[in-house]
């Protein structure tokens, strides 16, 4: 049997956090979380995740440069990212797109756009 997909959700709305943890284990993954980008690398850099979902609004960073950051610390595997957000700026998703994003998706979204985002960036890694 084939271990349940990993996911790093990095949220500092554990209302968010919370939903998307339920959503997804419901869909069969794992999840860990963590409210602050500073976390959110500690916690990635003990690895094996299999994607990242990625606030843009953080209490201690924005999330395009923790987008960059994360995919900096990557080495053999590329883990994609989603990056989240209520914005819906063409820069903030250009700019996470060029660091690295494999999607963005707006907060709040579909649950169905959700899942075949995440199914999409799963397939391409």
């Amino acid at each position: 049997m084939a271990r349940p997909r990993k996911v790093l959700i990095i949220d500092d709305d554990f209302t968010v956090v919370d939903y998307v943890s339920e959503l997804l284990a419901n869909w069969g993954y794992e999840c860990a979380a963590s409210g602050t980008g500073a976390d959110g690398i500690e916690k990635f850099a003990d690895g094996g995740f299999d994607l990242v979902l990625l606030d843009v609004m953080l209490s201690d960073t924005d999330g395009v440069t923790l987008c960059r950051r994360l995919k900096s610390a990557m080495r053999e595997r590329q883990v994609p990212i989603i990056v989240m957000s209520s914005l819906s700026d063409p820069t903030t998703i250009q700019d996470a797109r060029m660091f690295g994003a494999a999607d963005y998706i707006r907060k709040p979204f579909d649950e169905k756009q959700f899942k075949a985002k995440i199914e999409k960036a799963l397939d391409r890694a």
